[in-house]
């Protein structure tokens, strides 16, 4: 993905997770999707709410980050693209 590609996954991610935060498939999404970003703690909060959401996968993926073993940090940048949306509630007007 191009980084305007991965800013408009992650913030439709972002808004799936506002509209439906109970959905642990979509936190877990957005965790990957935060990863491919070099948003690591972004992920470790996404990740964190799709395990507290039951998925499977979710924990491995936090212990991974945890350790530093995550495949992707040994190389590349230390910071990433930032999208301007939040994952806050967006407000009602």
């Amino acid at each position: 993905l191009k980084a305007n590609q991965t800013n408009d996954a992650l913030a439709d991610l972002e808004i799936a997770c506002v509209l439906k935060g109970d959905e642990r498939n979509y936190w877990y999404a957005l965790g990957n999707g935060y990863l491919v970003a070099w948003r690591e703690s972004d992920a470790l909060s996404a990740y964190s709410k799709a395990e507290k959401l039951g998925h499977s996968r979710a924990g491995e993926k936090l212990r991974e980050l945890r350790k530093g073993s995550h495949a992707d940090t040994s190389s590349g940048p230390t910071k990433g693209p930032k999208t301007n949306h939040t994952s806050e509630t967006p407000s009602k007007t």
